[in-house]
């Protein structure tokens, strides 16, 4: 799977995986009901250290019906890769 990284990027992450350091992850899911939401997170907690948690609200009516949050949205998508952009160069 190519997900963009420069040949440089790719080095850098192969060197921290081989110095043994812990590696923050951050994933989103979708699951299909509460139940399964409260059995994932405990298994999660009871076998990762997590550092944050937090359940999404479902916020796709409001970013249809709103233009100032689909302002924000945007902003806030782009901000993230400028910063994603510059750790990555600068780390």
């Amino acid at each position: 799977m190519n997900l963009g990284y420069s040949e440089k990027m790719k080095a850098k992450i192969l060197n921290e995986l081989n110095k043994n350091k812990m590696i923050k992850i951050n994933i989103t899911l979708e699951l299909q009901d509460e139940h399964k939401v409260y059995w994932f997170e405990q298994y999660i907690k009871d076998q990762y250290t997590v550092l944050d948690y937090r359940i999404l609200p479902d916020t796709s009516d409001l970013y249809e019906r709103d233009d100032t949050f689909k302002r924000l949205c945007k902003a806030v998508k782009d901000a993230q890769l400028i910063k994603d952009r510059y750790i990555n160069e600068n780390r």
